[in-house]
């Protein structure tokens, strides 16, 4: 009966193992984007902004994408890569950005390095695959909701 148990236990125990290694790989090739893991605030804006650009499954072909931002002048972003500059796609990110320059807690130069960085990487990939993760829009909507509204911003994409 002894040994019944422990063989019993011995197999729990090897599944849970199975299981844990399986959650901890990567979902999908987005999940290195993961906005909750990002090492600075600018990446995190970056990262959420890309994600809501990317979500409206962008024509990277095109000459130029033309934004509108509440109370401002168009904004255009240029290929190759659409976001560049200190530009932000989305309204919402734009004015959580707002805030957080306010708070001396990110710059426009920060946030182009970034861009530059982990925003390329975040379209370049979805250039190769030609789609992106649907499961992963919807977790990273969650994590930056949450981000935008530490900043007094509603938000989703």
């Amino acid at each position: 009966m002894i040994r019944v148990v422990s063989l019993l236990l011995a197999g729990l125990a090897g599944a849970l193992a199975v299981v844990s290694l399986a959650r901890a790989q990567p979902q999908s090739a987005y999940d290195r984007f993961d906005a909750d893991a990002a090492r600075t605030p600018a990446e995190r804006l970056v990262v959420c902004d890309t994600t809501a650009f990317l979500a409206g499954r962008p024509d990277l072909n095109a000459q130029r994408i033309v934004v509108r931002h509440v109370d401002r002048i168009p904004v255009t972003l240029l290929p190759p890569y659409f976001v560049s500059g200190g530009f932000l796609y989305s309204d919402r990110y734009d004015r959580v950005f707002n805030r957080m320059r306010a708070r001396h807690e990110v710059s426009v130069r920060e946030v182009a390095a970034t861009q530059a960085g982990v925003g390329r990487a975040m379209v370049e990939l979805y250039r190769q695959t030609r789609w992106v993760d649907r499961a992963f829009v919807r977790r990273q909507d969650r994590a930056c909701r949450d981000f935008a509204a530490g900043y007094g911003v509603r938000a989703g994409f």
